[in-house]
């Protein structure tokens, strides 16, 4: 386990990006599954927010939210699941721009992550700007 450990937090140190497989799927659509195999990953799009989970299995890695191609705002990002609850900065969100929170553990098998993007316009109420799931199987 301590290998794991140590190989994981090299990883994540050097910036390492895992190869996989990443399916796009809607959030209405069956929830996005990881653990198709090594290296395996997964998003999800809703309207302007994507959730993007990174692990090999029930190993996540690393989960990120970013903004959909063309679907910048300003505002902020929210994720949760499985004892993740994380909240960006408040700033312009672009896409290619991720908000990533490191994990790098095991998580029970059908764990659900999601992102939730939120416009802020001065004056205004924030504005929802998507709400995307996936679901990491082992």
């Amino acid at each position: 386990m301590r290998r794991v450990v140590a190989k994981l937090r090299r990883r994540l140190r050097s910036g390492a990006s895992v190869v996989g497989t990443v399916a796009l799927v809607a959030v209405t659509a069956p929830s996005a599954a990881a653990g198709a195999g090594p290296g395996a990953g997964v998003s999800s799009c809703a309207v302007q927010t994507c959730i993007s989970v990174e692990g090999q299995g029930r190993l996540v890695y690393r989960v990120s939210a970013s903004a959909t191609p063309g679907g910048e705002f300003f505002g902020h990002f929210r994720m949760y699941g499985e004892k993740l609850k994380g909240e960006s900065a408040l700033r312009h969100w672009r896409y290619g721009q991720p908000y990533t929170v490191a994990l790098g553990r095991n998580v029970p098998d059908r764990t659900v992550f999601c992102a939730e993007g939120w416009e802020h316009v001065e004056g205004k109420q924030p504005q929802p700007r998507g709400r995307a799931c996936v679901q990491v199987r082992g």
